[in-house]
């Protein structure tokens, strides 16, 4: 065998045995957790509860920090400015799958350049409306949408928000046209729900849930597949008439495309151990959220058929992204 071929071999076979090792010890320093959200909210809890077990289970540190903007873009990519080792790893959202649609300028390519590492659950929309309005079910607001087009307002917290996707949703699902009220956050477009200003809107069943309780919001449907447990007589989009409508404010891990195999799988059982402990699940900051973990490949393939999913429907609806 000529000796240039033996040396190359050798070599290939060295960095084999060096990334077997190294996923083997994996892991022997710190792991770094980004939030892709800034200190205090449900992100942030639900970050730093699964990096607890995490620390646990693993027997080093998983240091949480926040880096928040551009809906999860800045914590992405500061991922992918570190090796792909599985030390460094990011919570996503919904907008994880969105911005390659709405953002025109998105540094990297969600699907080749990250890899999922787990699925970790979902928060259900709901479908809200202020108890003075004439609504009470989600044909009624069909009907009226279609006895009069362009007239009935739905409220959101933006541009590109899940509330805005999911009213956009059920403007394409049932054919109707509606008025889309973007606001500057979901506080203030909720806040004009509350008090009469626009009729509908599209909520997290966390946020809605109180004020859903004390009689403050008519509920209309949850935007989930199920019915939701804490609102068990509440109907699905689906149950209410409009087919093929999910859509839920979901989160998930991720890591940089590359990562070793054996790395992905040890970061993948040890969220499933976290969100699958019946102490995390009890916490009242976890209130709303349907745990769902699963595998990598599972998670990756979740991703995919949202990005798949919303670049049909934000073409429909001539979004144009920023």
């Amino acid at each position: 065998m000529h000796r240039a071929i033996r040396l190359t071999l050798a070599a290939a076979s060295a960095l084999a045995v060096s990334l077997t090792a190294a996923a083997q010890a994996f892991p022997d320093h710190p792991v770094k957790f980004y939030c892709p959200a800034a200190p205090g909210g449900s992100a942030d809890a639900v970050t730093r509860a699964i990096a607890d077990s995490m620390s646990r289970d693993f027997g080093v540190p998983v240091v949480v920090e926040n880096k928040p903007g551009a809906g999860g873009v800045v914590a992405t990519e500061a991922v992918l400015k570190a090796p792909a080792d599985g030390y460094t790893i990011t919570l996503v959202n919904s907008s994880h799958s969105t911005n390659p649609v709405l953002l025109k300028s998105l540094p990297y390519d969600t699907l080749k350049d990250t890899i999922a590492l787990d699925y970790v659950g979902y928060i259900p929309l709901v479908l809200v409306t202020p108890p003075s309005s004439p609504y009470t079910s989600v044909q009624q607001v069909i009907a009226a949408a279609k006895a009069a087009p362009g007239t009935i307002a739905f409220a959101s917290g933006g541009v590109g928000s899940g509330g805005h996707l999911a009213g956009e949703l059920l403007k394409y699902i049932a054919q109707v046209d509606m008025i889309h009220v973007p606001y500057q956050g979901n506080a203030p477009s909720l806040t004009s729900v509350l008090g009469g200003h626009n009729p509908l809107m599209f909520d997290t069943l966390a946020n809605s849930l109180p004020h859903i309780q004390a009689g403050k919001l008519r509920v209309l449907a949850i935007t989930s597949l199920k019915r939701s447990p804490l609102l068990p007589n509440v109907p699905t989009m689906v149950e209410s008439g409009v087919p093929d409508f999910e859509i839920s404010a979901w989160i998930a891990i991720v890591g940089k495309s590359g990562t070793p195999p054996d790395v992905v799988a040890k970061l993948n059982g040890a969220i499933n151990k976290a969100i699958n402990d019946p102490a995390l699940r009890a916490r009242p900051t976890m209130q709303g959220i349907e745990f769902v973990g699963g595998s990598g490949d599972d998670a990756q393939g979740f991703v995919r058929r949202g990005l798949e999913k919303w670049t049909k429907v934000v073409k429909a609806a001539g979004i144009s992204g920023s």
